[in-house]
């Protein structure tokens, strides 16, 4: 959460620097299987169930900024009704757009761009 930004934050600063390379180890949980129809054997869904309720990012924040006073409960709220709506509109934008060519499929699949990142 703020730590991971926190860190992040101070290794950017060395790498801008001159002081790398640096690799930054973010480790987190699975909530979806491997794949697209994954069995998932290997954990049970009370498992799943009580990661997802204890441990999720944006209930764990949202509750930060409120017990710090950043941010007031009808905010949130408010910031969720705005991303809701904005992902409706996204939906029905979609939806209503007729489909590439075929021939699109693989435009802008790489970058043409070509400098060094130093």
């Amino acid at each position: 959460m703020v730590e991971v930004y926190n860190a992040a934050h101070t290794l950017i600063g060395r790498l801008r620097s001159g002081k790398g390379p640096i690799l930054l180890e973010c480790r987190t949980y699975r909530v979806k299987g491997h794949y697209v129809g994954d069995p998932e054997k290997y954990r049970t869904r009370e498992e799943v169930k009580k990661q997802v309720e204890q441990n999720d990012p944006i209930r764990r924040y949202s509750t930060y900024l409120l017990e710090q006073s950043f941010i007031q409960s009808g905010e949130i709220d408010a910031l969720w009704k705005e991303a809701q709506e904005e992902v409706e509109a996204a939906v029905q934008f979609a939806e209503q757009e007729p489909y590439p060519a075929p021939e699109e499929a693989l435009e802008d699949l790489h970058s043409s761009r070509t400098e060094v990142f130093a």
